[in-house]
């Protein structure tokens, strides 16, 4: 309430698990008190034990999500509230891209499942006709600590494992990526290391220019383990260090 260009989101809202008309009102409402700096997130879920509670079968999560992004998209199309899907597959991707919605992607993921999922999307779009006219935005969730010396890159990279435990312990999966989270949790846990951008700023600059087609990113920080201070150091260091690096990039005009 006391900001002026801070945006808010959800990264993601299960929709599938959601009345679609309250969401849909719920999102138009902090648009507006917002003016305009609210972006909605949106995604199926995968455990059972959630749609379970709401007495919902978890094999008809894409008919209800595809029901329920049909609505969100009527009722906040014409306010322009920016609309992001959530994606693990590149089917999922597809789906997005078929209706022109934004693409929003895991920060577990490696460069190669990510490129995989973006070129799903715009192939979808582009076989769609281009609905909106605009090719829709992709997002990119990443695991990101700026430090300097290899001590603190190994805390850093300990607070990002740390917080994928508790995925695991969820029953922690994921649909057609290549990556069988349940099965090799440990493998699963180096890949997520492997894909955090842990380091100097410009080391994580060059890191990320890697990916092609980003229009956002979301820096991911928001572990359990790291002490506050920290916390408060790295979102400063992010904005300090990290934003103007990406930002006089070639193409570094998108959102972060």
């Amino acid at each position: 309430a006391v900001t002026e260009r801070l945006r808010i989101g959800t990264g993601v809202l299960l929709l599938p698990l959601q009345d679609p008309y309250r969401v849909a009102a719920g999102a138009a409402d902090l648009a507006a008190r917002s003016g305009g700096r609210f972006d909605l997130g949106m995604g199926m879920g995968y455990r059972p034990v959630e749609y379970a509670g709401k007495d919902l079968d978890l094999a008809d999560r894409v008919s209800r999500m595809a029901a329920g992004l049909d609505v969100i998209s009527a009722q906040l199309g014409p306010v322009g509230v920016p609309l992001w899907v959530g994606v693990t597959s590149p089917a999922a991707a597809r789906r997005a891209g078929r209706r022109g919605l934004g693409l929003f992607i895991s920060g577990a993921f490696a460069k190669p499942v990510v490129d995989e999922l973006i070129e799903a999307h715009r192939a979808a779009w582009d076989e769609a006709g281009r609905p909106g006219g605009l090719a829709p935005p992709v997002g990119l969730l990443r695991n990101v600590w700026i430090v300097d010396d290899a001590a603190a890159r190994r805390q850093a990279l300990e607070w990002v494992r740390s917080s994928y435990v508790v995925y695991a312990g969820l029953g922690w999966s994921a649909d057609a990526t290549g990556v069988d989270f349940a099965a090799q949790v440990e493998e699963s846990f180096a890949e997520v290391e492997a894909s955090a951008l842990v380091g100097p700023a410009d080391e994580v600059a060059e890191r990320l220019a890697e990916y092609q087609g980003v229009d956002l990113l979301v820096c991911r920080i928001g572990y359990d383990a790291p002490p506050r201070q920290a916390l408060v150091e790295v979102i400063e260091r992010i904005g300090g260090e990290l934003a103007p690096q990406l930002a006089e990039r070639p193409g570094g005009g998108g959102r972060s």
